[in-house]
């Protein structure tokens, strides 16, 4: 079943570099899960929980296009080291107002938004490097290889945080956050030179390629699969992707849950995450990966208002492993879909697009947020995926056209 990942760490600064994304997407993990706990212990309303959530992503959607412009200009495992860098000195700083008794909303807030900056430039610099280490006929293969890191640690990260949140506190937390993201940081400079620069007449050759699109949102809007695609990433980031915040609140209010048990939940999506990206490295490059993204995004939202109407914590913990499969596939398929119909030269671009596209999502969080404060956290969930599943169908449209002209 491993054979094709294995194949695939065959490459030496690959390798490193997944190893280095295993240690980093630890603490990116306990890091989302320790600071929504903390500041939903002091946050007088859900509305103020959400604003952590979009403080994490609006850095997205403000550096996406000029985190492109940096990964196609400059050395992309440089900015992941200086990005582990600032992850080191938000985790200690937190580590002493903790210590000290004086962890307050407001240092919660700032360092969600440093962190959402760092892992801004992190996103697009570690996706495009992908890509530049293996072959980009192997997209998908090489992603979901990159990725079982990811599912694994969004397996044991919120269990782990909140393990250690009850038995030593947070402080310490976030001293191990960091010696995680130092790891990451000295596996990093082992690959320090993968990324050398090109020659010059390479740098010309590309830049005359990109010269041929001069916009690269013209260029985007004229290839329907990936408007399609792009689109269904916006409602995918706003709604799929930032639910964990709610499922922390629901799980404390409705299923009764203390802070160890919410850890569990919350990994259930990631078991599912983790055993499809695990099947996906196995098999071949997959070719009609429209056809199985498109179900995955409805699949996602559809197990979201599920979990939302269950009362029960093994319906729950279901509902949510789905959405971590259906999550899963999306993410490889888009990923697969951007490295067969752009131009490698062209790839950091359109991948920053895509990271601005991620920085929409906060805007979901504070939806989610409002309504469950106008009504509860379950019925902000079902009217956010019921408008989900209506505005994804209308997505669908460019690309049905498209195929009615091209017949």
């Amino acid at each position: 079943m491993l054979t094709g990942t294995i194949s695939l760490l065959r490459n030496r600064n690959f390798r490193f570099f997944c190893l280095a994304n295993l240690f980093g997407d630890i603490p990116l993990i306990m890091q989302s899960f320790v600071l929504v706990w903390l500041i939903s212990e002091l946050a007088p309303s859900i509305t103020i929980v959400s604003i952590t959530t979009f403080c994490f992503g609006i850095p997205f959607l403000v550096l996406g296009s000029f985190s492109g412009y940096i990964a196609q200009k400059f050395n992309r495992p440089v900015i992941l080291i200086l990005v582990h860098s600032i992850k080191i000195l938000t985790s200690i700083s937190l580590a002493i107002f903790i210590f000290t008794d004086s962890f307050q909303i407001t240092h919660g807030l700032i360092a969600a938004t440093i962190l959402g900056i760092a892992n801004a430039f992190a996103f697009t610099s570690r996706r495009s490097l992908t890509l530049h280490l293996i072959e980009q006929n192997k997209a998908s293969a090489s992603t979901a290889t990159d990725y079982i890191g990811l599912g694994i640690c969004a397996l044991i990260g919120p269990s782990l945080s909140g393990f250690i949140i009850k038995e030593i506190g947070s402080g310490y937390t976030q001293i191990i956050i960091s010696l995680f993201s130092f790891a990451a940081l000295l596996t990093l400079l082992q690959i320090i030179n993968a990324d050398k620069k090109e020659t010059t007449s390479s740098i010309k050759e590309n830049n005359k390629n990109i010269k041929k699109h001069p916009s690269i949102i013209q260029f985007i809007i004229n290839q329907p699969i990936l408007l399609v695609v792009l689109g269904l990433g916006i409602l995918t980031n706003i709604f799929t992707l930032n639910y964990h915040f709610l499922a922390i609140i629901i799980s404390k209010t409705v299923l009764l849950q203390d802070v160890q048990s919410t850890g569990i939940l919350l990994t259930a999506g990631a078991l599912g995450f983790f055993i499809i990206v695990l099947l996906l490295s196995s098999l071949s490059e997959i070719k009609s990966k429209l056809f199985i993204i498109i179900p995955s995004f409805f699949g996602a939202v559809i197990s979201i208002m599920l979990f939302a109407l269950s009362k029960n914590y093994l319906l729950s913990y279901l509902m949510l492993a789905l959405v971590g499969i259906s999550n899963g596939i999306f993410i490889i398929m888009q990923i697969g879909i951007i490295g067969k119909y752009v131009s490698k030269e062209l790839v950091p671009r359109v991948i920053g697009i895509n990271t601005t596209l991620v920085g929409i999502g906060p805007f979901g969080a504070l939806i989610l947020g409002k309504l469950s404060d106008i009504y509860n956290p379950q019925m902000s969930l079902i009217i956010c995926g019921t408008g989900c599943i209506i505005v994804g169908t209308l997505t669908l449209l460019p690309l049905i056209k498209s195929k009615i002209t091209n017949s």
